[in-house]
């Protein structure tokens, strides 16, 4: 493949971005790559659980912890460490990633013919300067009132497996869902348009 075929040079630039994502999820790197932001990949290790706090300062300061995780891996340097948190709730209570799947269909099973709310944290670290910018939002998703067997049928994809909620609204997941209110990017996991004009008041634009 010669290096001016488009998709090689995304890959070239995407390889040596000065934006890194501090997230291993791949809807995350989709979204960057649908504005043609390039990044490269370099998930956090911390993991942390939520607190008693509002689901909102939750999400943004779980997100806060992991780009400094990332950005303490930099010192010295000139980049820029962009991390997220997804937290689904119900009635003011967290809704994890399910254990497995047995608890992916008791997930849904408590969702269906529900509203529930979708936030997502961010953060983003500067490291040259030293700066942080963070903020969240949010939606209100109404999940279809499921049949017992359209929970199976999805469970069994696989899908959900690792997604806060059990359910990836951006896929199948789709089908499950009655109405959303709010926005849809926070849904899916970063809330595209407040990050992105984050990240062009760092430096950080689109290809």
């Amino acid at each position: 493949m010669s290096t001016s075929d488009p998709q090689r040079s995304w890959e070239i630039e995407s390889a040596n971005s000065r934006l890194v994502l501090a997230s291993a999820s791949p809807r995350r790197l989709e979204l960057l790559n649908q504005v043609r932001i390039a990044c490269r990949v370099e998930p956090a290790s911390c993991e942390l659980a939520p607190s008693n706090a509002p689901p909102e300062e939750n999400a943004e300061s779980i997100a806060v912890a992991k780009a400094q995780d990332v950005a303490g891996r930099y010192e010295g340097s000139d980049i820029v460490v962009l991390a997220a948190d997804t937290l689904v709730h119900l009635n003011g209570e967290i809704i994890g990633k399910p254990r497995d799947r047995v608890d992916s269909a008791r997930i849904l099973a408590l969702l269906r013919g529900r509203c529930h709310d979708v936030v997502t944290g961010y953060a983003i670290i500067c490291t040259a300067s030293g700066e942080t910018v963070s903020g969240h939002s949010s939606a209100r998703v109404r999940v279809r009132d499921l049949s017992d067997q359209e929970i199976d049928r999805y469970v069994a994809t696989g899908e959900g497996d690792d997604k806060a909620g059990a359910y990836a609204i951006q896929g199948r997941g789709a089908l499950l869902v009655e109405s959303i209110n709010g926005d849809y990017y926070a849904v899916v996991g970063l809330p595209l348009g407040q990050v992105v004009g984050d990240l062009r008041r760092l430096g950080i634009d689109s290809l």
